[in-house]
């Protein structure tokens, strides 16, 4: 058989899939078969073709190649609808939060009862930059609003997950931060200053790249 090309795009008609996806599995394949065809590991192909090729189940396989294909797919928009715009955020929020450092734009102490602590007032004017940047490449990205929400808010909850994990730390380690207890009005006030307030900034970010509708989902 020649046209191996038409033979397997003919089995492979009901695969649901792009076209320009469905053509590469039926090349793919189709040149499998070649090869083996022309190196002679198919040798007496032609004679039982048709005993050979009928323990093939083509629905099965193509249900197969179809699974694979759309997983793939949806693992390759996650990336980049999801987890590259997230870390780009982080990065421009780590890096602002140095540069803004290293201009003099330092902290500015609050003071909460018996307590102090730096809040970072030039960083958080900064922050709509970091979830404008995350929400935008997301948007581009045809990610879904959940997906351009959670990229856009990705430092407030790299935050929240690092503050859920401290007590199962504290908890588990006890015996090292036993000479060194920490109050608990500080981990809450810490975690208003890192989680809570970083919300307001990025949402400012966020918001206008929210407004899309009609996306493929993740």
């Amino acid at each position: 058989m020649s046209d191996w090309k038409g033979f397997v795009r003919a089995r492979m008609a009901k695969l649901r899939l792009p076209c320009d996806v469905k053509e590469e599995v039926v090349s793919e394949l189709a040149a499998h078969l070649e090869d083996a065809d022309e190196e002679g590991l198919t040798q007496n192909l032609r004679e039982s073709e048709a005993r050979s090729l009928s323990n093939i189940n083509w629905r099965s396989l193509a249900r197969e190649i179809q699974d694979s294909k759309l997983k793939e797919d949806a693992m390759n928009n996650r990336t980049k609808g999801l987890w590259l715009p997230a870390l780009a955020n982080l990065t421009i929020a780590a890096t602002l939060l140095v540069a803004l450092e290293m201009l003099g734009l330092k902290a500015r102490i609050l003071l909460v009862s018996h307590l102090a602590m730096g809040l970072p007032f030039p960083w958080l004017f900064a922050l709509p930059v970091s979830g404008a940047a995350a929400a935008l490449l997301a948007k581009r990205a045809q990610a879904p609003l959940a997906a351009r929400l959670i990229a856009g808010l990705a430092p407030s909850l790299v935050s929240l997950a690092v503050f859920c994990i401290m007590p199962l730390v504290f908890v588990l380690d006890r015996w090292q931060f036993s000479g060194f207890p920490i109050p608990l009005d500080y981990f809450f006030l810490s975690a208003l200053v890192w989680i809570v307030l970083p919300v307001f900034p990025l949402l400012v970010g966020t918001l206008p790249f929210l407004r899309q509708s009609g996306l493929r989902k993740t």
